[in-house]
């Protein structure tokens, strides 16, 4: 399993490139005020609507998944992530995915 990992702590946008038809990737989220409650809305330029996903926690990490639907494609993909904040709102995060094309992979 391929696992990118996305660090917020010094740049609120961050790019990663992942290999097309590459299923199951996650991502490790690292950053302030990111927990359970956190939500990962995935947004694909080429097909309307939103994915969301519930970050979740293993080994004192958060991660999320990228959907297999973006990765099945051609065009970019973002992740946006709305992180609560008391002293000031909501702050959002950016997650630019890049798509390397190739042959779908076969078994």
């Amino acid at each position: 399993m391929n696992i990118k990992v996305v660090d917020f702590t010094k740049f609120k946008s961050v790019e990663i490139v992942c290999w097309q038809y590459d299923y199951g990737q996650k991502i490790e989220l690292i950053g302030e005020n990111i927990d359970l409650q956190t939500v990962v809305q995935w947004s694909y330029d080429s097909i309307e609507g939103i994915d969301s996903k519930l970050i979740y926690e293993e080994n004192e990490k958060f991660y999320s998944e990228i959907p297999d639907e973006a990765l099945a494609l051609t065009t970019d993909f973002k992740g946006y992530i709305f992180v609560s904040d008391s002293e000031k709102g909501n702050t959002t995060y950016l997650i630019k995915g890049r798509i390397r094309p190739r042959a779908p992979i076969t078994e």
